[in-house]
């Protein structure tokens, strides 16, 4: 019995494409009497093909007008199918709407339209190879930009799913070049937010943390609202999909690189706290994003001491957030109490590095000084 597995249907073609898309037939059909509404079963439809070409020709003499018509209802049958996930019986229809194709410019994008359905149902039935080839049949068709993001996409879904990372993730950087030249921002988060769904679903770390880069390389100066939030929700993925390997496997590096992440939610973290818009309750993420500090310089005290005072000192920095009220006021006993010991931390691990280091220890000074500005003092010297 052939594995089916079902994926669900949140593709772009599903879920980012108005209904008058390349994805639906450009022709329409002509006569009155022809039925294609797409609830008919599979015996309607195939009853009123036979009718139709019954009705213009003889022993399989068919007009185009009349191929066209039929291929119209084969194409609904089988959009029909994948809508109820059934992919086989959606892979018959199609093949058959295919065999429909009489020529010309509309039926080519046709011709890929279709080819396109046909490799997405061969991908949800893990049929890779048929899925390869309906998209190398559709290449060769003539498209325009939105198909070809549409192609790219099939070929990122059929890496991803093949559990081939590197491939994937190449596909991903072609989608992403693509969406970029189409300068339409939401758009391109449609199709992002698509792919990480279908890698976090996956299981495919890799390639979920490469899609996050890339969303952050392309919507990481966003100054708005909306934006903002979207790159703090990326960059608090990013940071739990890296400290969510193996602590044995967590090195200098990988910590550096959580702590890139954690600076860089500082700038749309003070903007939205700025904002200060009623429906947006901030204090959960400051609180997560200052608690993964304060833990993961617990955790490197021992062996990485310059790393942890640098994880104390960004766990003060985000707790600050936490301490300004409106109007500047302190609302937050214990947010300060933490800001003030984060403080503390780093300012005497920084003095401790600096007098075991030497000579060479005034990075560590400088560091020092800069922990020691008039409001940080202030701080120190409150909640005492």
């Amino acid at each position: 019995m052939r594995r089916r597995r079902r994926l669900g249907c949140s593709c772009p073609f599903c879920t980012t494409l108005p209904p008058s898309a390349s994805l639906t037939p450009s022709h329409s059909p002509t006569g009155s009497n022809l039925q294609t509404n797409t609830s008919q079963t599979s015996a309607d439809a195939l009853v009123c093909v036979r009718d139709v070409i019954r009705s213009v020709g003889e022993r399989g003499s068919v007009s185009k007008d009349a191929a066209r018509q039929a291929q119209m209802i084969v194409w609904k049958c089988g959009e029909a199918a994948m809508e109820g996930h059934r992919w086989q019986d959606a892979v018959d229809w199609i093949g058959v709407a295919l065999k429909l194709a009489v020529g010309g410019v509309a039926d080519e994008q046709n011709m890929a339209a279709l080819l396109k359905k046909l490799a997405l149902c061969h991908v949800q039935l893990r049929q890779f190879d048929e899925a390869t080839e309906a998209c190398r049949r559709a290449a060769i068709c003539q498209q325009d930009a939105q198909s070809s993001l549409q192609l790219t996409y099939l070929l990122f879904l059929i890496h991803l799913e093949q559990g081939h990372a590197e491939l994937a993730s190449k596909q991903m950087e072609n989608m992403a070049a693509q969406l970029q030249e189409a300068a339409d921002p939401t758009k391109s988060l449609q199709f992002l937010l698509t792919t990480m769904d279908r890698s976090f679903k996956a299981g495919n770390q890799k390639v979920l943390k490469k899609i996050l880069g890339i969303l952050l390389k392309q919507f990481g100066s966003q100054d708005n609202h909306a934006w903002r939030c979207i790159i703090v929700m990326a960059l608090r993925c990013l940071i739990r999909l890296v400290i969510a390997a193996d602590t044995n496997q967590l090195d200098a590096s990988v910590y550096g690189e959580v702590q890139k992440y954690i600076a860089a939610a500082l700038t749309p973290l003070e903007a939205l706290k700025r904002e200060n818009a009623p429906s947006l309750n901030l204090e959960p993420e400051l609180t997560w994003f200052s608690q993964t500090c304060w833990n993961l310089a617990v955790k490197t005290c021992a062996e990485f001491p310059a790393i942890a005072c640098q994880f104390f000192s960004l766990s003060a920095k985000i707790a600050s957030l936490s301490v300004a009220g409106e109007g500047g006021g302190l609302v937050s006993l214990p947010a300060l109490k933490n800001q003030k010991i984060s403080l503390f931390i780093a300012f005497l691990g920084e003095i401790e590095l600096a007098r075991d280091a030497g000579q060479s220890g005034t990075d560590h000074i400088q560091r020092a000084r800069t922990l020691l500005t008039g409001k940080t003092l202030k701080v120190l010297q409150a909640s005492s």
